[in-house]
């Protein structure tokens, strides 16, 4: 690129960027009645969400909400002391599990008004009112000019965080495009065939093998998806009335089938290992959560066909290399330790161990 093409961009950046930055603080002294403050608001989340729908593969939209990071980091950390991750979930907490950017950024775009004052004022508090002279202010008159922009003016005694208990609603003007409402997938699943994330969740699930008629065990199969082909990812059986098993499924997973009746996990509450009992029954376990860590004994006892299989898990996809340590004892009589480790997700036992240390 020519010299003087190269000059002409960048006295059009630096004139662009200084007018905008006069603007801003001109317009920085006024009173701004509330109607256009919350009309200014209104109508960039409006154009954003359609923009979203339209095109979400828009380069602009990374760029917006990166935005929303720079504010945390800039205008929140230093005044509530958080990290910046914790800082981001608490305010999209709100908006429930696992939301779209566009979400968060709205969320973030609602609580900087709530904390800013900007009913009122334009100053430097404000977010959505000062984004584009404040961008080019220091994103590219910055680095040219060597100046810098100051978050002085927000300090921890102006800065009143109301908000770290609000419930932040979604936008609600009308004529906005609102996501489609999350589906509602069920906790408990019947013998037969699920497709993942139309029919059933993603998620640990937990079943009991009971009897039925002559059969008195459990097999599940996870199935993916390769075009238009079909194959099973993993799978696995177990035996013995009452056994308790669990099966994660995967984002990965296209389906998933089984033979009796599963439960989605929720709850993983870690109680104190005093409370935990210091028996295991044959079964798979939530360690720390179901069964304590530390060491077990177990005795080979003429039930299990003499003998007793046990594994330490690092989870329960049913992968092979998901298991961190595996044993196996036979012969009546023969006695046996095994460690299960704090570190370790699950457990898995054929036999019965007791609690030693």
């Amino acid at each position: 690129m020519k010299p003087k093409v190269v000059a002409c961009i960048l006295i059009i950046i630096v004139s662009t960027g200084l007018a905008a930055t006069v603007l801003s603080t001109i317009r920085a002294q006024e009173s701004q009645p509330h109607y256009k403050v919350y009309n200014h608001r209104e109508w960039y989340l409006q154009s954003l969400w359609q923009v979203q729908q339209q095109a979400p593969d828009n380069f602009v939209l990374p760029i917006l909400f990166g935005l929303s990071d720079t504010y945390i980091r800039n205008y929140v950390i230093p005044n509530t002391g958080e990290d910046f991750q914790t800082a981001k979930t608490r305010i999209s907490s709100a908006l429930g599990p696992n939301p779209s950017d566009i979400e968060v950024h709205t969320a973030i775009v609602l609580e900087s008004y709530a904390t800013g004052s900007c009913s009122g004022a334009r100053d430097g508090q404000c977010y959505l009112l000062t984004i584009t002279h404040w961008a080019i202010a220091a994103q590219i008159l910055g680095p040219l000019a060597g100046a810098t922009v100051s978050y002085d003016t927000v300090t921890a005694n102006d800065y009143t965080p109301e908000w770290a208990a609000w419930n932040i609603p979604r936008p609600s003007v009308t004529g906005m495009p609102q996501p489609p409402p999350a589906p509602s997938f069920p906790t408990t699943l019947n013998s037969g065939t699920h497709e993942v994330g139309k029919q059933i969740a993603v998620g640990l699930y937990r079943g009991t093998v009971t009897q039925r008629g002559f059969v008195t065990s459990c097999a599940w199969k996870r199935w993916r998806k390769n075009g238009n082909a079909e194959y099973e990812a993993e799978l696995d059986i177990h035996f013995g009335v009452g056994y308790q098993f669990y099966v994660r499924v995967l984002e990965t997973d296209y389906k998933l089938e089984t033979d009796c009746q599963l439960n989605r996990v929720t709850d993983f509450t870690r109680p104190a290992s005093a409370d935990l009992a210091n028996t295991i029954e044959p079964g798979m376990y939530l360690v720390g959560v179901e069964v304590k860590p530390g060491i077990y004994e177990g005795v080979v006892s003429s039930e299990n066909f003499s003998s007793c299989t046990w594994a330490r898990h690092a989870d329960f996809t049913g992968a092979f290399n998901e298991r961190i340590d595996t044993g196996f004892h036979s012969d009546e009589g023969t006695s046996f330790s095994v460690l299960v480790a704090p570190g370790d997700y699950g457990f898995a036992t054929s036999c019965r161990l007791t609690f030693v240390q």
